[in-house]
C-alpha cells in the first residue's frame, strides 16, 4: 500500500485554491488570483474601509479571515483577504 500525497500549502495558496474551486463549483466568484504579492495593512487601514473602530477590529481578529499573524505579537490584515471578505458580505444581503 502507498502513502498519501501531503502538500503543504501557504495560507495564500489554500486562499487562491479556494477561489478557484468556488468558481469551478459555481458558488464563488468566478476569477483567476490577482497577480503580484499582497498588502498587509494596519488595523486602522481595516477599520477605515469597514466603517469601524480600531477597537473592533482588534476585538474580531481572532475570528476574520484575513489576519496575518507576523512574530511576536503584531498582527496585519490581507487587503486581498479583505476585499473577498468584503464581497462576501456584500453578496449575502
Amino acid at each position: 500500500m502507498t502513502e498519501p500525497l501531503r502538500v503543504l500549502l501557504t495560507d495564500q495558496q489554500l486562499d487562491e485554491l479556494a477561489v478557484l474551486v468556488a468558481a469551478k463549483l459555481g458558488t464563488g466568484p468566478s476569477r483567476e488570483p490577482e497577480p503580484g504579492p499582497d498588502v498587509l495593512l494596519t488595523a486602522e487601514q481595516v477599520a477605515e474601509r469597514l466603517g469601524t473602530t480600531v477597537r473592533y477590529v482588534y476585538a474580531r481578529s481572532r475570528i476574520f479571515p484575513f489576519v496575518v499573524r507576523l512574530p511576536g505579537r503584531s498582527i496585519r490584515f490581507s487587503a486581498r483577504g479583505l476585499e473577498r471578505y468584503l464581497a462576501r458580505r456584500v453578496g449575502q444581503t
